[in-house]
């Protein structure tokens, strides 16, 4: 089970990573960080509906606490994703992505705050170490390209993961289902960024080369 856990964090790290991959890719052809947004939780919550809908249909069970919890998911998925594609845009893949992954010093400071957890002094160590080389590779040091909204965007996408990370820890404490729990919360993600990105646009932008962008949306 241990060694099932490591390649689930793995294999998100690549998805998380490769994103930006089609994020580059689609941003010339007029898609706004918002409709990346909106694309990435509506293909998301299709997919998921498709198998909860043939494997797993216990997974629509829903109580108030636990939908309080996923419209909290649902908010910290929009925050990050919103976040770090903009700061992608306006920086560079490699910097965004270092910035969202400044996340675990915002787990670790929530963790204590939230969950109770001790904090000891490899923690603080370890995330003082972070920090040293986000500004490394950020280029807020000098010697590469430092845009002040970019970072502070990369930023707010670390703060709204670490946010995510703890809510999602909080469902499980509460016996809440993965399934239900992604299932839900990337319909609250793409409730949200539709109604904020002008999804006409995305049709009107798909329309310039769908057979080259319909793949990207859906490996986005």
């Amino acid at each position: 089970m241990k060694t099932r856990a490591f390649v689930f964090i793995i294999l998100a790290g690549l998805m998380w990573g490769t994103s930006g991959l089609f994020v580059h890719a689609m941003a010339p052809y007029g898609f706004t960080a918002l409709q990346m947004t909106a694309l990435r939780g509506t293909v998301a919550f299709l997919a998921l509906l498709c198998f909860v809908l043939l494997r797993s249909r216990a997974a629509f069970r829903l109580t108030p606490k636990a939908l309080l919890l996923y419209i909290g998911i649902g908010i910290s998925l929009f925050g990050t994703a919103a976040a770090y594609f903009a700061a992608m845009q306006l920086t560079s893949v490699a910097t965004a992505v270092v910035l969202m992954y400044t996340a675990p010093i915002y787990v670790t400071v929530f963790s204590v705050l939230f969950l109770g957890e001790r904090f000891h002094l490899s923690k603080g160590v370890a995330v003082a170490c972070m920090l040293i080389g986000c500004c490394l590779v950020s280029g807020i040091l000098g010697g590469m390209r430092f845009h002040v909204g970019g970072f502070l965007l990369g930023m707010l996408s670390g703060i709204s993961y670490g946010a995510y990370n703890i809510l999602t820890k909080i469902a499980m404490q509460q016996k809440c289902m993965p399934t239900s729990t992604t299932l839900y919360s990337f319909f609250v993600m793409a409730m949200i960024a539709i109604s904020v990105c002008q999804p006409s646009q995305i049709l009107t932008n798909t329309a310039k080369r769908p057979a080259l962008l319909i793949p990207l949306i859906l490996l986005l």
